[in-house]
């Protein structure tokens, strides 16, 4: 998504959408998950399912369950 690739650092350089970098988009890929696992306490699947799913739902889901795990 273009808006959380901002907040990590992507964006357009000269006409080039840095998303398409390799390199760069690894590396805000990692601190994007990284941020996931802090705010679910190290949980995986809730991490990879707020990647898929979107960061804002699983928060939500998340904390209507109260910190249940997500199955």
């Amino acid at each position: 998504m273009y808006a959380t690739g901002l907040r990590y650092g992507l964006g357009q350089v000269d006409g080039f959408d840095t998303r398409f970098d390799p390199r760069l988009s690894a590396r805000a890929n990692v601190l994007y998950l990284n941020d996931r696992f802090a705010e679910f306490n190290h949980n995986l699947e809730l991490s990879l399912a707020a990647y898929n799913g979107g960061e804002g739902r699983m928060l939500r889901l998340h904390q209507r369950s109260g910190g249940k795990p997500f199955w």
